[in-house]
């Protein structure tokens, strides 16, 4: 029992205020993989957060070793969900929450315009639920809600 823990992935500025707002509304017991940057430090000063580095275009071919890392999250971190806005640090989580059965979410920042990045497809794919913020959003989903703006 006991409520639902979640696992927030996020990388600094606009997705990581969206993965925030959920946060505070949500009010559930949390963790943090986040990149460091002063918004994410200074934010999650005195929060449970495991640091790590942002995923470039060149870093791609560390994503098997993202993913088993992603497996190997200590006994102390086993969320009920795995929440991200994106950006390619997200990848390995969702895809490590998929093999092991738990549940994610994947959402869509409000900036979004037409096809999404590469990077959202997959976690989008991946996730349990997809929560989009405005409605024309929608159908670029198969299975996503409506939440409006987070912040």
């Amino acid at each position: 029992g006991g409520m639902a823990t979640v696992l927030y992935v996020s990388s600094p500025g606009g997705v990581f205020l969206d993965v925030l707002a959920l946060d505070h509304m949500w009010g559930r017991p949390a963790h943090w993989v986040a990149v460091a940057a002063p918004d994410t430090l200074s934010t999650l000063s005195g929060q449970r957060v495991q640091w790590t580095n942002e995923v470039t275009a060149s870093g791609i071919w560390r994503m098997p070793a993202d993913i088993r890392a992603a497996m190997r999250t200590p006994g102390e971190i086993e969320p009920d969900w795995v929440v991200s806005a994106g950006t390619a640090v997200a990848l390995p989580w969702f895809v490590a929450a998929r093999i092991k059965g738990v549940r994610s979410l994947w959402v869509e920042t409000l900036n979004m315009h037409g096809e999404q990045g590469r990077v959202a497809a997959v976690c989008s794919r991946l996730a349990a639920q997809v929560v989009v913020q405005r409605s024309d959003r929608l159908s670029y989903h198969r299975r996503a809600t409506l939440v409006g703006e987070l912040y």
